[in-house]
C-alpha cells in the first residue's frame, strides 16, 4: 500500500519522500476504522472502492447532523508501532468531497495523529478542505512527546455542517529522529481570492476610501489671522481611529521589568498598537490570585494612552470556572443556585470596581457555545443579568459577547454562527446592554476566502452592533501564505463598515498562544505576519501628505481617520497644530509667527 501511494503521489507531482521509514498505517483495514458510538441519525461510515485514487479501498463518512464540537463525530484508524519524542512523521491521504451543504461545495476534516486516551497527545494537527476532485493532502512534523505502541491512531473529525467526504490511501510514515522534517515536502496552502487581480480587492479599496478616510481642511494664517498664500503644509498621521491591538503578557510588561526583552516588549507595544487585551491577567483565577499584577499593568497602559480590552468577566463553563472554592460552590449550587449567583456577582462587582477608569471594553461573556454549564444551571436569562451588572458598575465601558469559530474553518460553521447570532439577538430582545460582538478569528488550515468573510460579517452586521476582531492568528505552516492571508484578512475587516478593530492574539514568539503566528521571533526578528501587519498599518493605511496653501491660505488633504500633526512653513516662519480627524469637514488652523511679524 505504501509504495503504491507514494509512487502515485510523486507521479502526480505532489510529494517526493525519502527512502526509509515505517508506514504505521500499512496494516489498516476498514474493519479497524471506527466511528465511535454515534447514532446512525448523526453520522454514517461505509467502505468504498475509490475510482481515480491509487488505492484499493477507502471509506466514506457522512455527517447527517452537526454536533456541538468537531470531535463529537470522528473516525479513528489504529496505527502500528510507537512514536517517540523527536521522531519525524509524515501523514498523507487522498480525499474528496462526495456531498456538501455549503455554497463552496467543499467538505472539511480536522486530521491528527493522536494518543487514544487522555491527555490525547497529538501531532500533525490541521484542517483539510477539499472539493469534489481527488486531492492528495499531507503534513509532516517532529513529535514533541511520546505516543506508545497500541495507543496511537490517525483521527479524522467530521463534526461539521452536513457533508460527506471520502478518504483513500492513508499512510503515516515514521522516519525516526534522524530526518529533518524540513526536508520533507510541505503542502501548499491557499484560498480562493488570493490572486493579485481578484475582484474583491478593488471593491474593498473603494470601501476603505469611503469608510476610513475623510478630507481635512487646513488654513494657514499669520499672527493676526490673515491667510498666508503659498505656505507649505505637511499633514502627518500620528495615530489611527481604528483599533489596532494585540494580546499582551503582564509577565513581560511588569514582572520582568528590568530585563532587555521586557524593555523591548514595552517599546513594541507603544510603537505598534493603540489598544491591547490582557491575555490572562484579568481572567478570574489570575485576578483572584493577585489583582495587583493586573492593576499595575493597567496603570502602565493608562499612562501610555493605550486602550484596554478587558478579557474576561465570565467564562461560563465549569471547566473555566477556576476559583479557589470551585468545587464547594458547584456542589452547593446544585441545591441552591443562588450560591453560584452570589459568587459570580461578587466577582463582577470586585473587578469592575477596582478597574474603573482603566478598562475601555469588557468581554462580559466568553465562549458560551462550548462553555455553558453555569448558564445551564442558572438559566439563559442570567446572561442578561450579567450584562446589566457590568453596565451598572462600568457605565462607560463597551460590553461584548466574545466567541470563536465564527469566521474560521472556511467560514462554513453554520451552527456556530447561528448560535452566536441567536444569542446576541436574545440578549438584545431581553434588554441586555450589549454594545458589540467579539470574533476571535483563530485561522487554521481552512483559510476562509475574503468574499466569504464579507458574507459572514454582512450577516452579523444586520444585528446593528459593531464587531471587533479580538484574537487573530494564522497557523498554516507556509510563511508566504501566512503573510498574504494576514494582509488580505486585515483588508477585508478594515473595509467592512461594522468592524471597529483588529486584535492579534500576541506578537512576540515566547509568549504566543500560537507561536507560528508571531510578528517577532524570540530574538526580535520581524516575521511574515509582522511584515503584513506593519505594511497595512504603517504604510498602506497611514497618511503623510504635503500640500501648498492656495491664495486664501487653504489646503485640503484626504487622510485616514485618526490623530494628526499638521505643520506649515512660509518665509522662514513655522507653525504646528494637532488635530483629530474623525469625520468629514474637520478644519485645523495653523498660525505662523506672532502679531506684527
Amino acid at each position: 500500500m505504501m509504495a503504491a501511494v507514494i509512487a502515485a503521489s510523486a507521479a502526480a507531482g505532489d510529494v517526493e519522500l525519502p527512502d526509509g521509514g515505517v508506514d504505521m498505517a500499512a496494516a489498516v483495514e476498514f474493519a479497524d476504522v471506527g466511528l465511535g458510538n454515534r447514532s446512525a441519525a448523526d453520522a454514517q461510515l461505509e467502505r468504498i472502492h475509490p475510482e481515480g485514487a491509487p488505492a484499493d479501498w477507502g471509506f466514506r463518512v457522512r455527517t447527517l447532523k452537526q454536533p456541538r464540537l468537531h470531535y463529537h463525530i470522528e473516525l479513528r484508524a489504529p496505527l502500528t508501532g510507537a512514536i517517540r519524542k523527536g521522531d519525524t512523521v509524515f501523514a498523507g491521504f487522498w480525499m474528496r468531497t462526495a456531498e456538501s451543504s455549503v455554497e463552496s461545495g467543499e467538505a472539511v476534516t480536522l486530521f491528527r495523529v493522536q494518543l487514544t486516551r487522555p491527555p490525547w497527545t497529538r501531532m500533525l494537527y490541521g484542517e483539510f478542505i477539499v472539493g469534489p476532485q481527488w486531492r492528495y493532502v499531507y503534513r509532516s512534523g517532529r513529535a514533541d512527546q511520546d505516543i506508545p505502541a497500541g495507543e496511537v491512531a490517525a483521527v479524522f473529525s467530521a463534526g461539521y455542517p452536513r457533508q460527506a467526504f471520502e478518504v483513500a490511501g492513508l499512510e503515516v510514515i515514521n522516519f525516526g529522529p534522524d530526518v529533518d522534517p524540513r526536508s520533507l515536502p510541505q503542502m501548499a496552502h491557499g484560498y480562493a481570492g488570493q490572486e493579485p487581480d481578484a475582484v474583491w480587492r478593488a471593491t474593498a479599496e473603494q470601501r476603505i476610501d469611503r469608510l476610513r478616510k475623510a478630507d481635512l481642511a487646513v488654513r494657514v494664517v499669520d499672527g493676526d489671522g490673515r491667510p498666508i498664500p503659498g505656505a507649505r503644509v505637511r499633514v502627518e498621521q500620528t495615530g489611527h481611529a481604528f483599533w489596532f491591538g494585540s494580546a499582551i503578557s503582564s509577565d513581560w510588561l511588569i514582572q520582568h521589568w528590568d530585563t532587555p526583552d521586557a524593555q523591548r516588549y514595552r517599546e513594541k507595544i507603544t510603537e505598534l498598537f493603540n489598544g491591547v487585551a490582557l491575555a490572562n491577567q484579568l481572567k478570574w483565577a489570575r485576578w483572584e490570585n493577585d489583582p495587583q499584577i493586573a492593576l499595575r499593568t493597567l496603570g502602565w497602559l493608562k499612562q501610555n494612552n493605550i486602550g484596554v480590552h478587558g478579557h474576561v468577566l465570565i467564562w461560563p463553563g465549569l471547566e473555566k470556572f477556576r476559583v479557589r472554592d470551585k468545587h464547594e460552590v458547584w456542589v452547593a449550587a446544585q441545591d441552591d443556585p443562588d450560591v453560584l449567583r452570589k459568587r459570580i456577582d461578587d466577582h463582577f462587582i470586585d473587578i469592575l470596581t477596582r478597574t474603573a477608569g482603566l478598562v475601555d471594553d469588557w468581554d462580559v461573556i466568553n465562549e458560551p457555545f462550548t462553555q455553558h454549564e453555569l448558564i445551564d444551571l442558572l438559566g439563559r436569562e442570567e446572561m442578561v443579568h450579567w450584562f446589566k451588572l457590568a453596565r451598572q458598575y462600568a457605565p462607560d465601558t463597551r460590553l461584548f459577547l466574545n466567541d470563536f469559530g465564527i469566521l474560521g474553518a472556511n467560514g462554513v460553521n453554520r451552527e456556530k454562527q447561528d448560535f452566536m447570532y441567536d444569542t446576541v439577538k436574545f440578549l438584545l430582545d431581553h434588554g441586555a446592554p450589549i454594545d458589540a460582538m467579539g470574533f476571535q478569528s483563530h485561522m487554521g488550515h481552512g483559510l476562509t476566502p475574503p468574499l466569504r468573510l464579507m458574507q459572514v460579517l454582512d450577516r452579523f452586521a444586520e444585528l446593528g452592533l459593531p464587531i471587533l476582531i479580538t484574537e487573530y492568528d494564522v497557523t498554516v505552516p507556509d510563511p508566504a501564505v501566512q503573510e498574504q492571508y494576514t494582509r488580505d484578512f486585515m483588508t477585508v475587516v478594515f473595509s467592512h463598515p461594522a468592524v471597529i478593530g483588529f486584535t492579534t492574539w500576541g506578537f512576540w514568539e515566547p509568549v504566543m498562544w500560537a507561536e507560528s503566528s508571531a510578528m517577532y521571533d524570540r530574538d526580535w526578528k520581524l516575521l511574515p505576519v509582522g511584515r503584513a501587519y506593519r505594511e497595512r498599518v504603517f504604510d498602506a493605511w497611514r497618511t503623510d501628505e504635503s500640500a501648498v496653501a492656495d491664495d486664501h491660505g487653504a489646503a485640503s488633504v484626504r487622510g485616514f481617520m485618526g490623530s494628526y500633526r499638521v505643520t506649515a512653513e512660509a518665509g522662514g516662519l513655522t507653525g504646528a497644530a494637532d488635530v483629530t480627524l474623525t469625520q468629514p469637514g474637520v478644519e485645523v488652523v495653523v498660525t505662523l509667527g506672532g502679531a506684527g511679524d
